[in-house]
């Protein structure tokens, strides 16, 4: 899959805010990893390795493949290193999180880390002997002694919601897959933990303005099809893929997977360009526009788009033995250099 064609004149009238300057030729959406991503890697990866509770020494041994800090790395290139380690941290026990409470279908488990999340003191835990939840408590301690009360409650509360997107039973159409998909990518509640090491402080009114929903809204719709369109072998072959949307349009239109695929690459492209309008919408508003951090957060979010795309190939996660008469589908990206000129945090 090539990078959009979007029209240039329209990406470069974003690209003026961007946090780099623009370059001619400049792919779209771009992509970029933070220039001190190994450190940010490892610090992640023996803060995990150290504090989760894994089922087996196999799956902890793993933790370094996945690449799971990089998430960040690659979806927010000029964030300050200290938070950014904090946010590598915290994206790491989101994905392990994902498979310990999804995967296993225990939905029982979710109370606890909604609390975990908010209160004062490990004593106050729903279990407090429980490794799992003292871990995702001190994440968040972390990041709620560095912002203010109402910043920290905003990411709890898109925390929160992410964690009701679990209770869903299977897409029946491809509406029900957009609707429910929007919020259980984890994108929403992502970008607030995003904001925080950019220093970008946005109120609710700015966060939950209907444009602002809608650009953001955009970028986890594209985040959940790339990440179905990459992740759709590992899932085929674990009997997962259900909720996948190759799979849903194979069985809701009834083409082959190669039909599919062609469709979804179709929608990919539909919401790069669909965000271009929409994230311009939001920096021409007359009140959301006069805020110069709204203007900061809008040139970001391309780098989410194209960065969660280039961190899926570097990651093993969706990684596994090809069992099946299918190809796994080719999923180029262009990243840019990232000298170390470019530190924002020297």
């Amino acid at each position: 899959m090539e990078p959009s064609p979007v029209p240039l004149n329209l990406a470069l009238n974003l690209g003026k805010i961007s946090p780099f300057p623009p370059k001619a030729g400049q792919p779209y959406p771009p992509a970029r990893n933070h220039p001190r991503w190994k450190e940010i890697y490892k610090l992640h990866d023996n803060f995990l390795m150290k504090e989760w509770p894994f089922e087996s020494k196999k799956d902890r041994d793993m933790v370094p493949s996945r690449n799971y800090a990089g998430f960040a790395t690659w979806c927010v290139p000029s964030a300050d290193f200290d938070r950014m380690v904090w946010a590598g941290r915290i994206t790491g026990i989101f994905f392990v999180l994902d498979d310990y409470v999804d995967n296993d279908k225990d939905l029982s488990k979710i109370p606890a880390f909604k609390q975990a999340a908010e209160v004062p003191g490990l004593e106050n835990l729903l279990h407090p002997e429980d490794k799992a939840e003292i871990a995702y408590h001190n994440i968040f301690a972390e990041i709620k002694r560095d912002v203010p009360p109402d910043i920290f409650k905003q990411l709890t509360k898109l925390t929160s919601d992410w964690w009701d997107s679990h209770q869903h039973g299977r897409f029946k159409t491809f509406d029900d897959y957009s609707n429910i998909r929007r919020v259980d990518t984890g994108i929403l509640m992502s970008h607030a933990w995003f904001r925080y090491t950019l220093g970008i402080n946005l109120s609710d009114e700015e966060v939950f303005h209907p444009l602002m929903c809608e650009a953001e809204g955009i970028v986890s719709d594209h985040i959940g099809l790339v990440n179905d369109y990459i992740s759709y072998l590992k899932e085929r072959v674990s009997n997962t893929d259900d909720r996948n949307i190759i799979r849903i349009l194979m069985d809701q239109q009834g083409c082959n997977y190669n039909e599919a695929v062609k469709i979804v690459v179709e929608k990919i492209r539909e919401k790069e360009k669909n965000f271009i309008i929409a994230g311009l919408a939001v920096i021409n508003d007359p009140i959301l526009g006069k805020n110069p951090e709204v203007h900061r957060w809008v040139s970001n979010l391309p780098y989410v788009m194209g960065g969660h795309h280039a961190w899926g190939q570097t990651s093993s996660r969706y990684i596994v033995e090809n069992k099946c008469e299918v190809a796994l589908p080719s999923l180029d990206y262009a990243a840019e250099e990232t000298p170390t000129d470019d530190r924002v945090d020297n």
